[in-house]
């Protein structure tokens, strides 16, 4: 079982990773981020990233009794709008485990 401080942690450390990855992407440009490739769970970069994003939104706040699932894909056409919305779940996840007890 993790405490809240090291998901806290594991958490810290994924979202590095997430806005490496964005940071990264940034470079593509919005046809190339829209493109579909074979083997992807969804079929573009922008999906699949808003998708990893949505995912932690979705579990948060079931863990909070809420289904969280009014994020649009298409409402994130560029990266910048996936930065924000990465930061914006990023703040709630850690206020949840800011707030979680070791039980």
């Amino acid at each position: 079982m993790f405490t809240p401080t090291a998901l806290l942690d594991l958490h810290s450390r994924v979202h590095q990773s997430l806005t490496g990855l964005l940071e990264h992407c940034s470079g593509f440009s919005d046809d190339e981020l829209s493109t579909d490739l074979d083997g992807f769970g969804y079929p573009t970069i922008r999906l699949q990233l808003h998708h990893a994003i949505a995912a932690e939104q979705y579990w948060v706040g079931v863990l909070r009794g809420r289904m969280l699932v009014d994020e649009r894909p298409e409402d994130f056409v560029s990266i910048e709008a996936l930065r924000e919305f990465r930061k914006r779940i990023a703040d709630a996840t850690d206020n949840y485990l800011n707030s979680a007890s070791d039980a």
